[in-house]
This record gives C-alpha cells, structure tokens and sequence, in this order.
C-alpha cells in the first residue's frame, strides 16, 4: 500500500506543479495581450537615436539619416516614418498605462 499512497502524492504534487505553470502563464498572456495592442517599441540604440533626432527637429534628422546612411541603409522618409513608429508606439504605452 505504501507505494500507491506515494504514487498519488507524486502525482498530486505535480498536477499542482502544473496547474500553477498553467494559472502563471494565464496571467503573463493577459498582461501579453493589454500590451500587444500597441506596437512594438524601441529595438535597438538606433531606435532610440533616430527618434532623438527626430524629436530634435527635421534639420537633426536630416544629419543624421545623411551621416548614417551607408551603414543603416535608410532614406529620409523611411526614418521619418521609423520614427513616427516609435512616437506612437510611446504614446500607445502611455495611454494604456493611464487606463489602468
């Protein structure tokens, strides 16, 4: 008898192990999907770079798409538009936070 009692213990400890896998990753897809409507933020220092220069005007912008054109491999409205990405991906972010 002593090793069935143990088999349900064993069992019963993981089916619970499972349950809170299962109860954890609920909750992480919940906080997925309120975030999942706004699109994706800043990838990368570029990113980040890009939009400081945006945000600084369009004569920085237009500096630093001519200096970094060979490297990155964008024109001037492809950053423009890259950049308005990112803005509105920000303010997407704040929105949802003030909802909350």
């Amino acid at each position: 008898m002593l090793p069935t009692h143990k088999f349900f213990a064993v069992c019963l400890l993981q089916s619970c192990a499972f349950g809170l896998t299962l109860f954890s990753g609920g909750a992480q897809n919940a906080i997925a999907a309120e975030t999942s409507a706004c699109p994706a933020g800043y990838r990368s220092s570029l990113d980040a770079r890009l939009t400081n220069a945006a945000d600084q005007g369009p004569e920085a912008l237009r500096r630093f798409v001519t200096r970094t054109r060979m490297i990155y491999e964008f024109d001037y409205s492809g950053a423009a538009a890259r950049a308005d990405q990112f803005r509105q991906a920000d303010a997407c972010k704040v929105e949802v936070a003030s909802v909350k």
